[in-house]
């Protein structure tokens, strides 16, 4: 989950154009980041729920809700910039294939 951490503040640093999916104002870098970090959170804690108890379909529905979120927030966040968006992709790529990866019974 570190990763995904590492990426966003990398694309943070990177993202100062405007634009952006219908959530996201792309001229506000400080809410950007603060919606990430809280997106990143989520997925990190509910994962953490998850991992300790992965027979908890509560908990795996929970990682699958956030993985979705950051997933919708990051193909907004591709239209605020025209850097990075190969990581962008790569990341939502990878997000896709854990979600997918992922059954809750």
């Amino acid at each position: 989950m570190k990763f995904y951490s590492l990426f966003f503040a990398l694309f943070l640093i990177a993202s100062l154009s405007s634009c952006g999916g219908d959530d996201v104002d792309c001229s506000d870098p400080q809410n950007l980041t603060d919606q990430l970090n809280q997106d990143i959170q989520r997925v990190e804690t509910a994962l953490d729920a998850f991992i300790a108890d992965p027979e908890n379909t509560d908990k795996c529905n929970n990682y699958k809700d956030a993985l979705n979120d950051l997933i919708d927030f990051s193909e907004d966040l591709l239209d605020c910039t025209d850097l990075n968006t190969a990581a962008i992709q790569s990341n939502i790529d990878i997000s896709r294939q854990n979600l997918s990866n992922l059954t809750c019974n």
